[in-house]
């Protein structure tokens, strides 16, 4: 029995097809477009920058040079929290040179991540994927970002880690769960062992929430970032056992 078709159908093949083409169109865009945004921020810090360490990141360079287990006892002589060094560390043992613009590619790497977390959260909050784009281009762009990418110091982790902390405080907002709850809580942990003025940007974000909570009666972003806190402070437990056993050895 033969069966033939309508125009209708017709057409709306003919628009599922024109669909197809167009998303893998923008898809192909998007992709050179995050490859030249990434080439841009790469070339501007390569033009900014000489080879020769500074001063800080020579001292980064050599607490990284240290076995992993011995890289937060010596850091107590400096009152540094051990994240970022323990990074370095096993950056550097990734295979690559010590020195220069290999040292300053994890900073790279960071903020080229931290515009990928900003795209995907200005795009759920303003419900735009021009949004998203406008947020993206803004980190990999903007001179203070610039000059984050091209130091191998703690900067450019920390903002990676505060950018992944909020977008994990929208997710609490918008969907909830526990996924989100674990991201904001590791998430900000991680920050603040990175850098401790990361401590007051998990406290904004957490005021931020409560806010939320009270404004909405939504009882249970209220709890779950109460619960995310406690994890937060949970990561904090080792280096601050360190910190006592060290001045109780004093």
């Amino acid at each position: 029995m033969s069966t033939s078709t309508t125009p209708a159908g017709a057409d709306s093949r003919r628009m599922d097809e024109r669909r197809r083409t167009t998303s893998s169109a923008v898809l192909v865009a998007a992709a050179l477009g995050w490859v030249m945004l990434v080439g841009v921020l790469v070339g501007r810090v390569r033009n900014n920058l000489d080879a020769t360490l500074h001063r800080d990141e020579t001292i980064a360079w050599t607490y990284a040079s240290l076995p992993a287990g011995e890289i937060p006892e010596a850091l107590l002589f400096d009152v540094n929290p051990p994240v970022y060094f323990l990074a370095l560390h096993a950056w550097l043992a990734g295979g690559g040179s010590d020195q220069g613009e290999y040292l300053r590619a994890l900073s790279v790497l960071a903020i080229v991540t931290a515009a990928v977390v900003a795209f995907d959260a200005a795009r759920r909050v303003a419900g735009r994927v021009g949004a998203g784009w406008l947020a993206g281009a803004f980190v990999l762009l903007a001179p203070s970002t610039v000059a984050l990418a091209g130091l191998a110091r703690p900067y450019a982790l920390a903002y990676l880690l505060g950018m992944v902390a909020i977008y994990a405080a929208i997710l609490l907002v918008q969907r909830g769960g526990w996924v989100p709850l674990v991201m904001l809580g590791v998430s900000g942990g991680l920050l603040t062992l990175t850098h401790y003025w990361g401590g007051l940007l998990l406290a904004a974000i957490m005021i931020g929430l409560a806010w939320t909570a009270w404004l909405t009666r939504r009882a249970d972003v209220l709890v779950h970032s109460v619960a995310a806190t406690g994890l937060a402070l949970l990561a904090l437990l080792p280096c601050c056992l360190l910190y006592t056993s060290d001045a109780a050895d004093d």
